[in-house]
């Protein structure tokens, strides 16, 4: 895994979900999300002339489906045009936060995220928030991370709302 991260085969933010994956004893989903971030991640740093290039440009080990997929969701224009507006570069950032709390079990570092991708800190705040997560920092470990929380105290289970007439 360092070697592939190393020759840029697979990105920081990919390699180290795929070391903790190793390290379990049981691989579920949690293989397809580090992919699917992985894919990601590499998409939003694709130059213009790559983008024109389609899927193709996208490496071999990934399905066809995914990269189909990943460009249809987070690039617009024509099939030899494509193109990602700073709307859909967004998009594919807070879908990126979004699996990194998914496979971290609801908390992750910046530092993973900042390394993999160019976020400015002021928008970095604003993704962080429109995913419903919030930044903290740990001033003994000098780091910043993103946690989910759900306020549980206030959550009841058997709350049925009631039907407007």
């Amino acid at each position: 895994i360092d070697e592939g991260v190393k020759n840029k085969l697979i990105q920081p933010i990919g390699g180290y979900f795929l070391k903790q994956l190793i390290s379990k004893e049981s691989v579920d989903t949690t293989c397809a999300l580090v992919l699917y971030l992985d894919t990601l991640v590499k998409f939003i740093r694709l130059k213009p002339f790559d983008l024109a290039k389609g899927f193709k440009c996208l490496p071999d080990h990934l399905p066809v489906s995914l990269k189909r997929k990943v460009f249809d969701n987070f690039s617009s224009g024509l099939p030899q045009r494509k193109i990602i507006t700073p709307e859909l570069k967004d998009k594919a950032i807070c879908h990126v936060i979004i699996l990194s709390l998914m496979i971290n079990g609801c908390k992750t570092d910046v530092k993973l995220l900042t390394e993999s991708i160019r976020v400015e800190p002021r928008n970095m705040k604003k993704l962080v928030a429109i995913t419903g997560a919030h930044l903290e920092s740990d001033p003994e470990l000098g780091q910043q991370r993103i946690i989910l929380r759900k306020n549980l105290a206030s959550f009841d289970l058997s709350y049925i709302s009631r039907k407007r007439k």
